[in-house]
């Protein structure tokens, strides 16, 4: 069996712009969509990129708060938002805290 590449949506979306592509984590992504002063440029007014490809982990249920908590982790204070926990770990709630 082979091995596939995969695209996400927002690849083919992104596809008629004819970005420079790259593989991460098995999945065909858009590295740079121009050169590096237009990139530059754009990059001062706004930045969106695809993090469809990027590892993710998800705790649910009664205990997921404290399991969070347990691991230096800051839940959000409302429901349906996010804080970013150093550089590189950003947590999500999309819920209450049933308690």
């Amino acid at each position: 069996m082979q091995d596939g590449i995969f695209k996400s949506p927002v690849a083919f979306a992104q596809a008629p712009l004819k970005p420079i592509s790259g593989i991460v984590n098995g999945m065909e992504t858009a590295i740079t969509m121009a050169d590096k002063a237009i990139e530059s440029s754009r990059y001062e007014l706004l930045s969106i990129c695809d993090v469809s490809a990027l590892n993710r982990f998800g705790v649910k249920g009664p205990n997921a708060a404290e399991w969070l908590a347990s691991a230096n982790l800051t839940l959000p204070e409302a429901k349906n938002s996010w804080t970013l926990q150093g550089k590189r770990e950003l947590v999500l709630r999309l819920g209450e805290v049933s308690i």
